[in-house]
């Protein structure tokens, strides 16, 4: 079982997911805004650039995140996830129904974020949940 975390601003899509992967076995957060979800998932002296190499204890094993959020892009997010380094080793899964040029860059920015289209089987889902966990702890191990 994984902790998997829900970046999505559709509150029906988001209640579907994380029902999905409950039956799947996982525990699912759903966090509706970016800014909601760094403030409950980095510690309350934590910001979204910090540099501080304190150990942190993420709530969440994995990021579930849509492209298109208020607030925030889903390409805001992950940069933001990448400078901090509590979270820069967290696996990112971009779940979006969006396929364009600015989701293609992201994915080349960023070879590590897995990407799942939308609508999607709930199979697909849990296979790159799956792969995504097991190259984290793959890298994680080989450090």
């Amino acid at each position: 079982m994984a902790r998997i975390g829900l970046l999505e601003d559709n509150t029906r899509i988001a209640h579907m997911c994380a029902t999905m992967l409950h039956y799947a076995g996982h525990e699912a957060t759903v966090y509706e805004y970016p800014k909601k979800f760094f403030q409950q998932v980095l510690p309350p002296s934590e910001t979204l650039s910090s540099s501080s190499e304190r150990a942190c204890q993420l709530p969440i094993d994995l990021l579930i995140l849509d492209f298109y959020l208020p607030e925030m892009s889903g390409l805001e997010v992950i940069q933001a996830l990448q400078r901090n380094p509590h979270t820069r080793e967290l696996p990112l899964i971009l779940c979006t129904a969006a396929n364009n040029a600015e989701v293609q860059r992201t994915l080349q920015m960023f070879p590590l974020v897995r990407f799942v289209a939308k609508p999607f089987h709930i199979q697909t889902l849990t296979n790159t949940i799956k792969i995504s966990l097991a190259e984290a702890l793959e890298r994680h191990s080989s450090v």
